[in-house]
């Protein structure tokens, strides 16, 4: 790893994204970097002409990127991230809609969660990482892991001391 500048956290903005943003946090802070989050969001035009008022695909995908940033920005903020953190999303899909966004963002390393690594690491083979679109930036993949609900289980059979 070399010394970067910026480093983008590009994940989901939810708990498991949680996670990988505060390891994102934690990278910036060890190189000194400044800290980017930001999601891409996927719409896919459905049945939303029952929508009251009636909002068109465009103001539902809009309304979709606001909501989505509102939420990562309360991310930052819950982990006490000043305003200088960059808080960014958009609409898009897949890889290309990933690097694109890296690129827009300046980012040196992005961190993706392996449970939405958003197409990047979508390869057929070792080689297709070189052969389709080239990642222009050095990347990671912070494992997050989900709540088990069998520990919650075990602790609430297990007898309570009285």
């Amino acid at each position: 790893m070399g010394d970067y500048q910026r480093i983008l956290v590009l994940t989901t903005p939810d708990p498991l994204g949680m996670q990988v943003v505060r390891k994102g946090h934690q990278l910036a802070r060890l190189h000194g970097a400044s800290l980017a989050l930001a999601s891409l969001v996927e719409f896919d035009c459905g049945c939303e002409s029952d929508h009251v008022p009636f909002q068109t695909p465009g103001e539902i995908q809009a309304a979709m990127v606001r909501e989505t940033e509102r939420r990562l920005r309360g991310m930052a903020d819950r982990l006490g991230l000043g305003p200088e953190t960059v808080v960014s999303a958009r609409a898009g899909r897949g890889r290309r809609a990933a690097i694109a966004l890296a690129g827009a963002l300046r980012a040196e390393l992005v961190v993706l969660g392996s449970h939405e690594p958003f197409d990047l690491l979508d390869a057929p083979s070792p080689f297709a990482l070189f052969s389709r679109d080239p990642i222009p930036f050095d990347w990671m993949v912070a494992r997050v892991t989900r709540p088990s609900t069998m520990g919650r289980l075990v602790g609430f059979l297990a007898p309570q001391p009285v």
